[in-house]
């Protein structure tokens, strides 16, 4: 695959609806021109198709917090829904977000939508707390319910793909040292992520992105189109497990804060040669909301410059 290179913000109050989310996704395409073109909702947007409440109150990234979760007893494990019965109204905003980009956008450029793992999509109806404490007491049941998560992302996989995404952006929020110890993230995500990714092995990419600081990687078998995504960051060390099978599909992303600071062609290059790593250039996440439209523009140029080089 041709080097790419590829930039994103969330869409506040916009990623509630897919005509606006979608408004709002091209508007951004056609000031920058991304090589990949990254449907971006909410974080918690699955957590909300299960029933979990949440509200944007103007984070600075455009993230949502949530106001109501879903799990308080063992037993609300076994009470989660089925997708394909319920139709989650949010679930249809959001490919219909994808169906609409994708018959405006350019032939050649790829969809990637956001997906969020089976785990981190637990931790966010129950909370890391209550999860852990379950995790402990009654194990059998938190497995249970992460098979009916499973089946649901699927489902969400599935409708994405049908709606016109060439590639998953699919997230762990939890695996990193500080949320689930790497223990339990083998116990209680490893199946479920690798299911997932494999239900992608036939798109033209997908991106396993490891989300947050101090990450380890807990997957032992990911398909051969999925590249590790994180970010860099001092507290992020890639130890040579990592590095042996995966050398080709590691990206690390650049810090949107150092990105600010970048002024120059210059110091653009330097910083994407100290710290990105791999074929494709973006940042580690998600650009901050006032990151400015004239500082995108610029590190588009730049990375596509050294990229072609």
């Amino acid at each position: 695959m041709q080097s790419l290179v590829s930039f994103w913000k969330h869409h506040p109050v916009a990623d509630q609806k897919a005509e606006t989310l979608a408004q709002s996704t091209l508007e951004f395409q056609q000031k920058f021109n991304c090589d990949f073109i990254k449907i971006t909702p909410a974080g918690s947007w699955q957590a909300v198709c299960h029933g979990v409440e949440d509200i944007w109150n103007g984070d600075y990234l455009g993230r949502r917090i949530i106001t109501k979760t879903i799990i308080n007893n063992p037993q609300d494990w076994l009470r989660l829904p089925d997708f394909t019965q319920t139709k989650p109204q949010l679930l249809q905003e959001i490919a219909g977000a994808c169906r609409l980009v994708y018959k405006k956008t350019t032939i050649g450029t790829p969809i990637v939508s956001t997906v969020f793992c089976p785990v981190s999509q637990a931790v966010q109806m129950a909370g890391l707390p209550v999860l852990l404490q379950h995790v402990a007491t009654n194990p059998d049941v938190v497995q249970a319910g992460l098979e009916r998560i499973t089946q649901n992302t699927l489902y969400v996989i599935n409708e994405l793909i049908a709606a016109g995404s060439k590639g998953i952006y699919f997230v762990t929020q939890h695996m990193r040292n500080g949320a689930l110890p790497p223990e339990i993230y083998k116990l209680f995500g490893e199946l479920y992520d690798t299911q997932c990714l494999n239900a992608c092995k036939d798109l033209q990419f997908s991106f396993f992105h490891i989300h947050g600081e101090d990450v380890y990687f807990s997957l032992s078998n990911t398909p051969a189109n999925c590249y590790i995504h994180y970010e860099y960051s001092t507290q992020t060390r890639i130890d040579e497990t990592w590095k042996q099978p995966l050398a080709n599909r590691l990206l690390c992303g650049l810090p949107a804060s150092e990105m600010a600071l970048c002024q120059t062609e210059s110091e653009m290059l330097q910083l994407i040669n100290e710290k990105s790593t791999g074929d494709i250039v973006t940042c580690g996440c998600v650009l901050p909301l006032d990151f400015a439209d004239d500082s995108i523009r610029q590190w588009m140029a730049v990375a596509k410059t050294i990229k072609s080089l």
